[in-house]
């Protein structure tokens, strides 16, 4: 399958300010696990955390051959609460996405995530 596996994490710090990009960050170490959402995502699947890239909004932190980290508040992922993300695979007849509502809905506005993701190809 093309496409992008996809994970959102709280920061460990409490994410009061987007994550740094200083070629030490790893998820695996800076991020709460387990994630508070994930899914598998079509091959177009991340043009929405592009445009907030480019309003913005969020900031790429790594971009990388199979992978890439992002940072981004949470009131933009807030969506998830009432709709499938965007390009998610469908396996059958529905989309198959993993949300942690409860995590999701107590993270502040402002509060700054990571978003890992990784090449399904």
């Amino acid at each position: 399958m093309l496409g992008w596996g996809v994970g959102i994490f709280r920061q460990k710090d409490g994410g009061g300010s987007p994550a740094k990009c200083d070629n030490t960050i790893s998820y695996h170490e800076d991020a709460v696990i387990p994630a508070i959402a994930g899914w598998d995502a079509l091959i177009d699947g991340l043009h929405w955390i592009d445009e907030l890239v480019k309003d913005e909004k969020a900031f790429q932190l790594e971009k990388g051959w199979t992978s890439s980290i992002y940072t981004v508040q949470a009131k933009d992922v807030m969506f998830l609460l009432k709709s499938p993300p965007p390009s998610v695979f469908t396996y059958g007849s529905r989309p198959e996405y993993q949300v942690n509502k409860d995590e999701l809905r107590s993270c502040p506005p402002e509060e700054w995530l990571i978003l890992v993701a990784c090449d399904l190809g």
